[in-house]
């Protein structure tokens, strides 16, 4: 085991700047022309600010390759779409568009591109200009900014936030915005007409398609997407605000404790020494909507006091970071026992982690004395597991644990004793899930013997949104031939699946209702989600409809196959993760070093119980026939409980 420890200060800026400028190679002489201009004009902040910047810069770099020069006119085609007016990212000539470049060019493989270093690239005209445009935007920092020269180096003077290529933009920036600074006296007012300027304005929106793009967007393929992820809009937040000389900078979770995934956002450094929050792109007010393990922070400056070992992920040690956590949440400061098993081992650090699926995912790391671990700044309401790093792999190394709200401890551990467990969902419904629901408020059903339904009976109006699916009983004052599943103005609809349920007189059997179908508006090829989706079977797929126009989706039993309607089922845009009849599921708890399997069951119904399982440890719900979405729950009182 080697272990590596950076050790720096300000006073050793002198030897960091040598090891930086070592590292550039035959691009020395431009770095050095930098410090060596501004010597000789005699300005000592620019030449502290030159030799700061070039000093961090030897681990900065974007990447470069041929596949991304082919994957660029994408953007220019994101471009010429937004001028054509089609915005919406459901638009298929944008996934066609996507597909036809990965079938051509094959995907983009971050572990196959080259890294330009900014030591070996970057030209002295570049950093000088830069270095100069952020001095002048340092003068019009607003006074509710931390307006500390320290701040200045770390949040306004970097001509980067990520991995994103270097461009030109601070003047064109400073131009153009500047007038959103200067008309706004408080941090929210200056967010708000920001927001207002990009989101109502330009229109930046969220992309899932570029969620197929690994890469840091640049200032250029911004302006021409006019969309990207919370990271890519977070990375041209930060270049934009940094050029009107706001310190701005990208805070982020890395791994949710209670759900798949991370997210970003940005950070302005306030003058009482706080942060103000706020997501890229998003006019309403910041929250946090999961929980997080830990938050860090993107600075520039490199922390030469970090621990580099093997017994780290290398993502944990990265030295450009910030653990900004107890500035979110309350933290704890813990200790965690070691499994008896593993307390030999001659590792003197371990990691702690978050469940996601199937996997424990390291989100932070600490010292091991030989008997237990301790981690510090850990935020609670989450379930973690400590454990060691080898090669590559994690192995479990405690009992699973809830770190409580008040930092008390609760270890979870198999028991002897047994019950049922019945299940219902395999990930937890969240509030996103409760707004894909609501565009299904004020739809009705409606039957009629006319097939333009100038006289018709309505059946059912939905009130609420429903929760996963809906199963209502309904009934007709007669029989009907048409039955259709109405959306009126001012909502997109976003139906999944809707089944008719009718009988042909009142004594006979229910059935479910076959016929043709038919629907509003007409299906088009490029738009997706047509009325047929409501209709095929798959609570996967959806209708959804302009907000402008009225809708509707239905089924034409045939002249002489009338029926009386005795029922309704009917599913929202979901992420379809309650139990779907068919699919075959499979119940696994933990055993205190694995998962185990209790066993494999075909829903029937929306729920499933399974018998003689372990007591008092977490338990996970897979569906083998389809999806990916998991996540660990205990069960109490007769219900799971996800973390």
């Amino acid at each position: 085991m080697s272990v590596l420890i950076l050790t720096a200060c300000q006073s050793e800026l002198d030897a960091q700047l040598e090891f930086a400028l070592e590292s550039a190679g035959g691009n020395r002489a431009e770095l050095e022309h930098v410090i060596a201009h501004y010597d000789s004009i005699g300005d000592k902040e620019k030449t502290y600010a030159a030799k700061w910047l070039i000093a961090n810069m030897h681990n900065k770099y974007c990447y470069s390759g041929k596949i991304i020069e082919r994957y660029a006119p994408f953007f220019e085609f994101l471009d010429s779409m937004r001028r054509a007016g089609i915005k919406e990212d459901s638009d298929k000539r944008l996934s066609n568009t996507w597909d036809s470049l990965v079938k051509q060019f094959g995907t983009i493989n971050i572990t196959s591109l080259s890294k330009d270093f900014d030591t070996k690239k970057i030209s002295s005209s570049f950093l000088i200009q830069n270095i100069d445009e952020a001095f002048i935007a340092r003068r019009t920092t607003p006074t509710y900014c931390d307006t500390s020269f320290n701040t200045f180096l770390e949040y306004i003077l970097p001509y980067r936030i990520d991995f994103e290529k270097p461009e030109v933009y601070r003047a064109k920036y400073k131009n153009l915005y500047g007038i959103l600074r200067d008309t706004t006296t408080t941090v929210e007012g200056f967010k708000n007409v920001f927001m207002k300027e990009f989101v109502n304005n330009q229109g930046f929106d969220t992309s899932k398609i570029l969620y197929n793009y690994p890469l840091e967007l640049t200032v250029s393929q911004m302006e021409l997407a006019r969309r990207g992820t919370c990271r890519h809009k977070s990375i041209y937040t930060v270049q934009v605000m940094r050029a009107l000389g706001v310190p701005c900078t990208i805070d982020y979770v890395p791994h949710w404790g209670n759900t798949s995934n991370g997210h970003v956002w940005n950070a302005i450094m306030l003058q009482n020494g706080k942060s103000f929050p706020f997501n890229a792109m998003t006019p309403n007010d910041f929250e946090i909507k999961y929980k997080p393990a830990k938050i860090f922070r993107k600075r520039f400056s490199n922390n030469y006091q970090c621990i580099i070992t093997e017994d780290i992920p290398s993502n944990l040690w990265s030295i450009d970071f910030e653990d900004v956590s107890d500035e979110y949440k309350p933290t704890f400061d813990i200790t965690i026992k070691c499994k008896d098993e593993y307390r030999n081992t001659t590792k003197k650090y371990g990691v702690i982690c978050v469940a996601d699926r199937k996997e424990w995912i390291p989100v932070w790391f600490g010292e091991f004395n030989g008997k237990s671990f301790k981690f510090n700044k850990m935020i609670g309401d989450v379930v973690y597991i400590a454990a060691f790093y080898d090669g590559g792999k994690i192995i479990p190394a405690s009992n699973p644990f809830l770190l409580k709200k008040d930092g008390q401890i609760h270890y979870f551990e198999a028991s002897d004793a047994t019950n049922s467990v019945t299940v219902r969902r395999k990930y937890p419904y969240s509030k996103h899930q409760e707004m894909r629901a609501k565009p299904l408020i004020g739809s009705s059903v409606e039957a009629s013997n006319d097939k333009y339904f100038h006289t018709k009976e309505t059946l059912l109006k939905v009130e609420r949104a429903p929760i996963n699916y809906c199963d209502t009983i309904v009934s007709s004052s007669k029989k009907y031939r048409y039955i259709r599943w109405f959306i009126g103005k001012g909502s997109c609809g976003d139906l999944a699946e809707v089944i008719f349920y009718g009988k042909k007189s009142p004594n006979n059997t229910e059935q479910i209702l076959l016929g043709q179908k038919f629907g509003f508006p007409s299906p088009d090829e490029n738009r997706g989600h047509s009325y047929f989706d409501a209709m095929d079977g798959n609570e996967g797929s959806y209708f959804s409809k302009p907000r402008s126009i009225c809708g509707y989706v239905g089924i034409d039993l045939g002249k002489g196959n009338e029926m009386y309607i005795t029922r309704v089922e009917y599913y929202p845009r979901s992420d379809t993760n309650y139990l779907l009849k068919g699919d075959e599921y499979e119940l696994c708890y933990w055993n205190g070093m694995q998962w185990i399997s209790v066993g494999s069951k075909k829903a029937i119904t929306h729920e499933l119980t399974f018998e003689s399982v372990p007591k008092g440890t977490l338990y996970h719900l897979r569906d083998l026939t389809k999806g990916t979405e998991e996540r660990i729950f205990t069960y109490e009182d007769g219900k799971q409980v996800f973390y």
